[in-house]
């Protein structure tokens, strides 16, 4: 493996190793104190509408920062790559911002979080089977997705290609912990100020992550940019300073990013073009890095896509279910993946059911689930296990294909795709086959879709008032436990149906 410079501290901050895992009541602890921190810097209790309150916003434009000065509000954090600012804006003016020259959009500040219910908190957070010494019969180790994906076939390894990882950070387990393997970005999360949690995952989502595109792509690098803190709670101004900083930074000090996986969830109930997370996703692809997006979770329940899986730029991507072997004759859609509407479907499909992959001590996924396989694995399905699968895919295409600009990959992954069958909306054009994929020369030809554009339309101040109201009635949620689980932050949501 090609070890790694040392990168400037001003630009990607070193490894820390220093964390403690001291057992659940401190975890909970520190999370209770961070879920209060979130909801007060929202400022988003009853009195957020009040004419001397400040709103937490995200305007986009060219005369954003100047319009949100005017106001007397304050930028906290540019965002270069969709033109817009992170900010505090009085609530009173509001509008005045949304309607100032040079601002195409106003949306207020939305915090992001896991899915589940008391109900089913154990079948979402959680697998049902007891923790095993063994691999259980049906779980799917990270050889086996090799088999499924035809990367057994491929002579690549994902050696020179950099994927960075934008989620609950990467604890530096098992192989993960080999000098090199991880360069740390920034940390955009709420425990960035908690030493014993810089960059570190106590969720235990982002090192599930990290182990299944390790697994596929042994010598790919792994770019850890966390946005997500130890509840799993993020933020659209976070996820969009995220992509931005590893955008703006991807040939930095010997960094390389060509590929981001993100395997957050939005409802898109206005529509791709008007998300700012849309827009981040597409000037990163203009750039130069793919876009891996995990489509979502919620199966046949509902029609569409979440964003940004929903913007048919990126690649996005449905799970499949391996019945817990390598041979992918046998696999079919998973019953949980997300179908979409006919006019945006999965791209692929990738394995995503019962996959192995590391487990972090202590973290909220390790102690509130029974997945655990053996003494340093943890099983979990879900789209967002799927997406990993095709970010490790995509980086032995890019070893291979260095030339290749983000469509053609998209192309070739789409093309070479394992027909499957089912609803077009369900599988889109198959699963996952990377050396298909590899023996094909795609056209580097733009795709044609209308690109976002982030503009408000209707009456702002009745869209201002429900995003208020929503995170309004969080304030009145015990955070202790198991309650919070509860609780699903406007429709928004990490992509692991189970663990």
């Amino acid at each position: 493996m090609r070890r790694v410079g040392e990168l400037s501290p001003a630009d990607w901050p070193r490894v820390f190793y220093g964390v403690r895992w001291d057992g659940r009541g401190r975890g909970l602890a520190i999370a209770a104190g961070l879920i209060a921190a979130l909801l007060c810097s929202l400022v988003l209790a009853s009195s957020a509408l009040a004419a001397n309150s400040s709103v937490p916003v995200v305007v986009v434009g060219k005369g954003s920062a100047r319009a949100v000065k005017a106001a007397g509000g304050k930028v906290t954090h540019r965002v270069r790559l969709i033109d817009g600012v992170i900010a505090k804006v009085p609530a009173r003016s509001v509008r005045a911002v949304r309607r100032a020259r040079g601002v195409r959009s106003v949306v207020v500040d939305r915090a992001f979080k896991t899915r589940s219910d008391d109900d089913d908190a154990d079948a979402l957070l959680g697998e049902s089977a007891p923790a095993s010494d063994d691999v259980p019969a049906d779980a799917t180790t990270l050889a086996e997705v090799r088999r499924s994906i035809g990367a057994d076939r491929l002579d690549a390894s994902g050696d020179g290609v950099d994927v960075a990882l934008i989620d609950s950070g990467i604890t530096p387990v098992g192989d993960l912990a080999a000098p090199g393997k991880i360069v740390n970005g920034p940390d955009f999360s709420f425990d960035s100020r908690n030493p014993d949690l810089h960059n570190l995952d106590a969720f235990g989502h982002g090192t599930h992550m990290a182990g299944i595109i390790a697994g596929v792509a042994p010598q790919a690098r792994l770019v850890n940019v966390k946005a997500a803190n130890a509840e799993g709670v993020t933020s659209l101004s976070q996820l969009l300073m995220a992509i931005d900083y590893t955008v703006r930074y991807r040939h930095t000090n010997g960094v390389d990013v060509r590929v981001i996986m993100l395997a957050v969830g939005a409802d898109n109930d206005t529509g791709y073009q008007r998300s700012p997370l849309a827009l981040a996703v597409e000037r990163a692809w203009n750039a130069g890095v793919a876009v891996v997006a995990a489509a979502g979770n919620d199966g046949s329940d509902r029609d569409g896509l979440e964003l940004p899986a929903a913007d048919p730029f990126v690649l996005a991507v449905g799970g499949a279910d391996t019945q817990g072997t390598g041979d992918p004759a046998d696999d079919d859609v998973a019953e949980w993946s997300s179908r979409g509407d006919g006019v945006r479907d999965p791209d692929v499909l990738a394995p995503g059911s019962s996959i192995v992959s590391y487990r972090v001590p202590g973290s909220f996924v390790d102690q509130s689930s029974e997945g655990r396989v053996g003494d340093d694995r943890q099983r979990g399905s879900g789209t967002s296990q799927a997406t990993a699968v095709v970010a490790g895919a995509a980086a032995l295409l890019l070893e291979r294909h260095d030339k290749w600009s983000p469509d053609q990959l998209k192309a070739a992954l789409r093309d070479g795709a394992r027909p499957m069958a089912g609803d077009h909306r369900a599988v889109g054009e198959g699963e996952v086959d990377v050396a298909a994929a590899d023996a094909l020369r795609p056209a580097d030809r733009a795709q044609g879709f209308a690109p976002a554009r982030v503009y408000s339309s209707g009456p702002y101040g009745r869209r201002f008032s429900v995003a208020v109201r929503k995170l309004k009635d969080l304030l009145g949620r015990r955070w202790t436990g198991r309650r919070w689980t509860g609780v699903k932050w406007n429709g928004v949501k990490w992509n692991g149906v189970k663990w």
